[in-house]
């Protein structure tokens, strides 16, 4: 069996532990425990570096559990393999090898590394994860000059600009020029694609592709109120309304009631309507939860997730990633 994030161990102690701080099950340390060591013990048998299965997201996932006081280690210690790895990785290979997609995860793997707070931090260290975040974007932006992403229709392309936008988003209060330059440029792509999506008859798409236009508005909502651009944020809201009337309107067999509790969560972590709650828990009475694979990516763990939210929504705070994350590839 796996251990990664997405259909791994990894993904179902995110998810198991993130439910036992909300207080909705229990959750036994030495469970933890024997999952840790084990973890421990593979680390250098883990030959996948990406983020889905591999390395990437394990980090990922571990630095943002104890972050949230989910886990008790010491993740400089803890993690310290996998930022040898991953540094060597970023500095020594080329870019075109890997995805933009996975470049923008492995970005986040560095920014979140970056703002650990660890006792007695090796500030080299966290030298080297700001040094990788801006290597990353070099490569994301190499990437990106050599294809067409502002007229492209592809989905894949669509949730990249998401999920893009809101790293930079996260990142721009390192105030640094070059961060400031590419988050202002990519915001003229995302609402050109979203103003000329408005201009034309979204019909024409499917549900699929209306899908990842709704993240895009969504993130780009959510990342305008966090860097406080107040007329962006409410061009984002129009279109995220305009294009959630749309799928509202589909058939039901052509609708993923999964995908659509994300992204109601998603808007639901910006506006915290009632409306809103009441819409995805008439979404969960609709969801097959026994017929769902036992993952954390688009499965029980996430679904498990969004229930105990709903429950405790205190805890909503900086829960984006997990959720982008079940929309994107």
């Amino acid at each position: 069996m796996s251990i990664g994030l997405y259909t791994g161990i990894m993904g179902r102690l995110l998810s198991s532990l993130f439910e036992f701080r909300l207080g909705e099950m229990r959750f036994l340390k030495v469970e933890v425990n024997t999952f840790i060591e084990s973890l421990t013990n593979q680390f250098g048998t883990i030959e996948d570096i990406y983020f889905k299965e591999g390395i990437t997201g394990i980090g990922w996932a571990l630095e943002w559990s104890v972050q949230h006081q989910l886990l008790k280690i010491n993740s400089d210690d803890f993690l310290a393999d996998i930022d040898d790895i991953l540094y060597k990785d970023t500095v020594y290979s080329f870019p075109h090898k890997i995805s933009k997609q996975e470049l923008v995860w492995r970005a986040n793997y560095f920014y979140r590394r970056g703002i650990s707070k660890n006792k007695h931090q090796n500030r080299y260290r966290h030298l080297c994860h700001r040094e990788c975040l801006f290597l990353v974007l070099e490569d994301i932006e190499h990437i990106r000059n050599n294809t067409d992403t502002i007229i492209t229709d592809n989905i894949n392309d669509v949730l990249f600009l998401a999920s893009y936008f809101w790293l930079l988003a996260k990142i721009f209060m390192l105030k640094d020029q070059v961060i400031e330059t590419l988050f202002y440029k990519l915001k003229e792509e995302i609402t050109y694609k979203l103003e000329t999506v408005a201009k034309i008859n979204t019909e024409e798409y499917d549900t699929k592709h209306l899908y990842a236009l709704i993240a895009l508005a969504e993130m780009f909502t959510i990342s305008s109120r966090y860097t406080r651009f107040t007329y962006w944020e409410q061009q984002g809201k129009t279109y995220t309304d305009k294009l959630l009337g749309k799928v509202n309107k589909g058939k039901p067999i052509d609708r993923d009631y999964l995908i659509e509790l994300v992204l109601y969560m998603l808007l639901y972590t910006y506006t915290k309507e009632k409306k809103l709650k009441d819409i995805m828990n008439n979404l969960l009475s609709n969801i097959p939860y026994n017929k769902l694979p036992n993952t954390f990516y688009r499965g029980k763990g996430v679904v498990d997730i969004i229930g105990s939210l709903l429950k405790s929504p205190t805890h909503i705070h900086d829960t984006e990633d997990l959720l982008l994350l079940q929309i994107t590839n």
